[in-house]
């Protein structure tokens, strides 16, 4: 699996002006579309938030991961920040 497109993402919300028969945003990092988002329904603004944030995220939670475990042997009932961020970049690198 290639990295993710290097950072910094932008949203457009796509009200710059122009008509689109569809509600329409984009994120995107320089000329690179990374993502459409509907904005139409209720969630878009903040689904576009949270992929821009993406790489962001990303970083914090190797960051995190890379903490020592402290749930011990209740790992699977009360993991530790360190794992679910463990799980969290392991899922995003598509390792999960």
């Amino acid at each position: 699996m290639s990295e993710h497109t290097p950072e910094p993402w932008t949203w457009d919300k796509g009200d710059a002006g122009i008509e689109r028969p569809e509600p329409y945003s984009t994120v995107s990092a320089g000329d690179t579309i990374v993502a459409e988002i509907n904005s139409f329904i209720p969630e878009g603004e903040a689904n576009a938030l949270l992929i821009k944030a993406a790489p962001s995220l990303l970083a914090a939670c190797k960051k995190s991961a890379d903490t020592q475990c402290l749930c011990g042997i209740d790992q699977a009932s009360n993991p530790c920040h360190a794992c679910v961020a463990a799980r969290a970049v392991a899922a995003a690198e598509g390792r999960s």
